[in-house]
């Protein structure tokens, strides 16, 4: 992890001075062209000549545009063995490129990079911040929320703007946004935890279920046709205020985190607002 840091630690140094960095890293020499070498699904490109779908083989320009729709993914390369793959539902804008490397700000969505060393280098911008590698693979991801989330998947890859978090080896990640940065493992499966109630029947329209996820994460509550839609707080507690029809509900409670993955966790609630009927028995 050292060492990978020290060859890195040059590159965000300049980068983090700026334009003046910008213009360092990205200003001069022959420029690697960043090229579509293969298009899922919808994604379009929008440039200085309009907005159309994007083809296989298109160099981009500085300043181009790429967004996947819901079933849309592309694959972007430069060099011998730098590759960038915009997953669905992202955008993302090309910063800069030149034979040194290329840099890359995502919009919203996630990305996946990976380089080896003789290849050019990748730099990605969200909210913001930066993460940068050499070599080894990695992925960020950007919600609505402005929550940014990296993933160190091989070698290791240095942050900036990351608060005290400086740099990720392989199998760690960091979560920032409003809460600053928190540095964790990986994980295999998205954390979701809910307080059902210990109660088996309520006379209450609406309850109040508490848990917890990621930071960040997108929280959802289904009721049968009824929906509440949330998000987890810094600490990844949520709350969500779900209505419930007479007898029997089944309620589904979905989170989605930053990085795309989905957990499910479901529950049966009964609503009774029927006043017990006293029965009287008359004897003779």
């Amino acid at each position: 992890m050292r060492d990978i840091l020290q060859l890195v630690a040059a590159l965000v140094v300049v980068l983090a001075l700026g334009a003046l960095g910008y213009r360092a890293l990205f200003g001069g020499g022959q420029a690697a062209p960043l090229v579509v070498e293969s298009v899922s699904g919808d994604v379009l490109l929008r440039s200085q000549d309009g907005e159309r779908p994007a083809a296989v083989g298109e160099a981009l320009s500085t300043d181009a545009r790429l967004r996947s729709s819901a079933d849309g993914s592309a694959v972007l390369v430069t060099g011998t063995d730098t590759r960038l793959e915009l997953k669905p539902s992202s955008s993302l804008r090309v910063v800069g490129a030149d034979e040194r490397g290329v840099l890359v700000e995502l919009e919203g969505g996630r990305v996946q990079a990976r380089v080896r060393p003789g290849s050019p280098a990748v730099g990605v911008l969200a909210e913001g911040r930066q993460v940068d590698a050499v070599d080894g693979a990695f992925a960020v991801g950007l919600d609505l929320g402005g929550t940014v989330a990296v993933e160190a998947l091989e070698g290791g890859v240095v942050l900036t703007g990351f608060g005290s978090a400086e740099g990720l080896a392989a199998g760690e990640r960091v979560l920032a946004g409003e809460h600053g940065a928190i540095v964790g493992a990986v994980p295999s499966e998205l954390l979701l935890h809910v307080d059902w109630p210990s109660w088996n029947t309520t006379k209450e329209e609406r309850v109040a279920l508490e848990g917890t996820t990621d930071p960040g994460a997108r929280v959802t509550a289904r009721a049968g046709e009824r929906r509440v839609d949330g998000r987890a707080g810094p600490d990844g507690r949520f709350e969500l205020v779900v209505p419930l029809q007479q007898g029997d509900n089944a309620v589904v409670v979905e989170a989605q985190g930053v990085m795309g993955r989905v957990r499910r966790d479901e529950g049966d609630l009964e609503r009774d607002d029927q006043e017990p009927t006293a029965e009287i028995e008359i004897r003779f």
